[in-house]
């Protein structure tokens, strides 16, 4: 289980490094809004990529949970392969990489073993990835904008164009990192908690792991300390590495529908968000 920043790259990465090493790759979960044509289709399953439907009713995604647990579960038990999936529906798009409950929630459903065990079961790892320049973080800067009067409604085809400019744009430095697997700490849940709490503590091991082994690199310093009016991570950056990503960060503000004001407030965000969460987890550790 994978933070999701471009699922083009995100999987591809896991793939190659897996490939290369003499592994076997692993089957990718991928959203039916990002595959807009039969041939798309076809060719993300010769890709070993399987379809999660998500454009469908709340009954709906109830049967398409339940089914599709069960095809998880047959690819780790019975064909003995492992599963890429996403942490959430859709990329990250403010920086900031959280688990969805229901997606644990769904990988524990079981008729012989109980939440818990199953998800020790299938080995649940956390995947995290880095990228010195976010792909489409302008095109996520403008979608948070546009969303802050109301729910922002995609045209046809965005998606696809999104994977596109995700596959095309420039992401600089990039780390992957495979965590560990969390059987251990699912062991140390209390029995007293409910189902929904103890799914929300692993949702919450998951998320920590993933933010341990997140990269910073300069931008994200300079991203922080731009916001805060300040120098607390001065020592991370150089004043060239400042000035340039100050002009990146100066073109991608452009676009026709949203003040640059507003786009250099989401974008700087976007990049300064993994510094605030990094922050808050050696806190809470302390």
């Amino acid at each position: 289980i994978g933070n999701h920043r471009d699922i083009t790259f995100d999987a591809a990465m896991l793939e190659e490094y897996l490939f290369q090493n003499h592994y076997n790759t692993t089957k990718i979960a991928i959203g039916d809004n990002l595959v807009s044509s039969r041939l798309l289709a076809e060719v993300g399953m010769l890709n070993k990529m399987f379809i999660v439907k998500r454009s469908v009713s709340m009954r709906e995604k109830i049967t398409n949970y339940q089914h599709l647990a069960a095809y998880i579960h047959h690819v780790l038990f019975d064909e003995h392969e492992s599963v890429w999936i996403a942490q959430r529906d859709g990329r990250t798009k403010d920086g900031l990489d959280v688990t969805k409950q229901g997606l644990v929630k769904m990988l524990a459903m079981n008729d012989e073993l109980q939440p818990m065990d199953m998800l020790k079961k299938i080995n649940l790892t956390p995947l995290t990835i880095s990228y010195e320049y976010e792909p489409c973080d302008k095109l996520k800067a403008r979608e948070l904008a546009l969303s802050e009067a109301g729910p922002y409604h995609k045209k046809q085809g965005e998606d696809f164009d999104s994977i596109i400019q995700g596959i095309i744009s420039f992401k600089g430095r990039a780390q992957l990192t495979i965590g560990k697997p969390i059987i251990e700490e699912i062991d140390t849940i209390s029995d007293e908690l409910n189902q929904n709490d103890k799914i929300y503590e692993v949702c919450k091991m998951v998320d920590q792991q993933i933010y341990q082994n997140y990269k910073l690199f300069p931008n994200n310093f300079i991203a922080f300390d731009l916001i805060d009016h300040n120098n607390t991570f001065a020592d991370r950056y150089t004043k060239e590495e400042k000035e340039e990503f100050m002009a990146y960060l100066d073109k991608q503000a452009v676009t026709e529908d949203v003040p640059k004001e507003k786009m250099m407030y989401y974008l700087l965000h976007i990049y300064a968000n993994p510094v605030t969460t990094s922050l808050n987890i050696k806190y809470n550790e302390q």
